[in-house]
């Protein structure tokens, strides 16, 4: 049987960029890895899936993520270099990442030790920090939108894929996501998100803490039941302990009782900021660095 050969491969889009070969694949696109022609520069350029950008207020979302992304400075947040039109489709051309994603890094080499998933998540709080503060929410937190660039021993993290992102105090008529409309993956969601409520930076906290719990234990908090089921952990069921799940890893009290925080069912019973938790989390494992 003849191999599909993907039409974007090999193609120069919008006179600048030659796409070389495809990265990945989401609910919203295509990821493909392109030279920037002039600059010999290697850049990753997201396409939207044709019938996402058929759908209404696509190329307004689009364009949205990309003034998003643009905002943010942070060395964690990645770098939009351009964005447009080619034809009828929707491309964003962004840096191009060297790392693993957390879900790859999981699924190939295991549980990472207890201080070095506590150290990715606080650089992951840093991030959003940065995120927060000029009124972005990310609202799809999850082990592939997170990558670890460097060695182990001193990680570093990119965050990927605003898409999802919404200007936390938009006017009501220029918002693109509607009261009643659940964006996010199940397994990582707020219970504000489940019930398609208006979100603001504490759902990321609580998406956070799925991921936390990730790291530690190999699954988020509710597992990967259908659906329905894992929504409804988020909306009605305590969190599992983390210290009981793994006694052999040797969690430190203080990460367990940050993580159910994050994982409060009210948004106003979780930490007050990323920054917050960043710091109160590594003074969890190394409290004798606290000021």
């Amino acid at each position: 049987m003849a191999r599909t050969v993907d039409p974007w491969v090999g193609r120069i889009v919008a006179g600048r960029y030659r796409v070389t070969g495809m990265l990945g694949q989401g609910g919203m696109g295509t990821v493909y890895e392109a030279e920037q022609l002039g600059l010999e520069r290697v850049v990753a350029l997201k396409v939207l899936h044709p019938h996402v950008a058929r759908t209404p207020d696509a190329s307004a979302r689009f364009q949205r993520e990309a003034l998003l992304m643009a905002r943010l400075k942070h060395p964690g947040a990645v770098h939009v270099f351009d964005h447009g039109l080619e034809g009828e489709e929707l491309y964003l051309a962004m840096e191009r990442v060297e790392g693993f994603a957390l879900d790859e890094i999981l699924d190939t080499h295991g549980l990472l030790e207890v201080r070095t998933a506590v150290e990715l998540t606080a650089r992951l709080l840093e991030v959003l920090d940065a995120a927060h503060g000029v009124g972005v929410v990310h609202r799809d937190l999850k082990p592939s939108n997170v990558m670890m660039v460097g060695d182990v021993s001193a990680p570093r993290v990119k965050v990927l894929d605003f898409g999802l992102a919404a200007l936390v105090h938009e006017e009501k008529p220029a918002r693109l996501t509607e009261h009643g409309q659940v964006l996010g993956t199940p397994a990582y969601m707020s219970p504000e998100s489940c019930r398609g409520e208006p979100v603001d930076a504490r759902a990321d906290l609580y998406s956070v803490g799925c991921l936390l719990h990730e790291l530690l234990v190999g699954r988020p908090p509710f597992g990967d039941a259908p659906e329905v089921e894992v929504m409804s952990g988020h909306l009605y069921r305590p969190p599992p302990p983390v210290r009981q799940l793994v006694p052999e890893r040797d969690v430190p009290e203080g990460v367990e009782t940050l993580l159910l925080a994050c994982l409060a069912k009210a948004r106003t019973q979780r930490p007050a900021s990323a920054r917050e938790l960043a710091a109160r989390l590594r003074n969890a494992v190394n409290p004798s660095a606290a000021p």
